[in-house]
Order: C-alpha cells, then sequence, then structure tokens
C-alpha cells in the first residue's frame, strides 16, 4: 500500500499535548470557545473548575519527571485558567444581575435550589482568588 501524502501524522502522546487539551476542555467550560459539537459557547463553570482541578493534580503527580519547558508550560496555563476562571465568574454574576426584572429583586430569599449551587461557587471562587494571590506574589520575587 502507499502512504498518502496528504494525511496528517498522528499527534505524539505527551503531558503537553495532554494540558494543552485539557485547557482547552476549560476554556470551552468556560464559554470562551465553542465546544465541538455545539452551537455556540455555553458556560459550566463547575466543569470547568473540575478540569482546572485535573490539570493541577498532573503538575503535582508529574513533580520531579517534568522537562523544563513542561513545567513552564504548567505554570503559565494554570495561572491564565485560573485567572480566566475568576473573570468568567464575576462576568456571569454581573450578567445574571443585569437580567433579573425589578419583581425579582424584591425577593432577596433564594430558592432551595439557588442556595445549594452558589455555596460550591463560592468556594471555589475563594480557593481560585487565594491561588493567584499567592502566584502573583512569587512571579513579583522573580
Amino acid at each position: 500500500m502507499e502512504k498518502d501524502n496528504n494525511t496528517q501524522q498522528e499527534p505524539v502522546a505527551s503531558l503537553n499535548s495532554l494540558v494543552l487539551s485539557l485547557s482547552a476542555a476549560a476554556l470551552a467550560y468556560m464559554g470562551k470557545q465553542v465546544a465541538p459539537g455545539a452551537r455556540e459557547a455555553e458556560p459550566n463553570l463547575p466543569l470547568a473548575k473540575h478540569t482546572i482541578s485535573t490539570i493541577e493534580m498532573l503538575k503535582a503527580k508529574t513533580e520531579g519527571n517534568r522537562t523544563e519547558d513542561e513545567t513552564k508550560l504548567l505554570d503559565e496555563l494554570l495561572y491564565q485558567l485560573r485567572l480566566t476562571y475568576v473573570k468568567t465568574e464575576e462576568e456571569l454574576k454581573k450578567a445574571k444581575a443585569k437580567s433579573k426584572k425589578p419583581s425579582q429583586e424584591k425577593d432577596t430569599k433564594p430558592s432551595a435550589s439557588e442556595h445549594t449551587s452558589a455555596e460550591p461557587q463560592a468556594e471555589t471562587s475563594e480557593s481560585t482568588e487565594s491561588t493567584l494571590a499567592s502566584e502573583k506574589k512569587e512571579k513579583q520575587t522573580d
């Protein structure tokens, strides 16, 4: 059989390609790019947070076994993803507040479903913000 010169070679499996793939998924979950098969970008912050946590886990599990380039890529991507996550969360809160009607603003008591879904996002925001603050301090000392 002859090889077709127009076919693309299969990408090499590497930590960098895995991390870049997960980063693209996290951005899609934050609504920053359209996911394959979707018509428009739809934010899903819990899945975005999970994907970022997965990258953090990979960073921890590969400590001492990465190249300098892999470490740099992980650090930079995690910083950017966390920052994007916090900005996206703020944007969604502002959009939600804007879309509230005056009659809804009078009723300030959240329903049971609103209360449960808001708690994990608040915790996520606090932990992400503290991580961002510590990363900024580290970069400033470098």
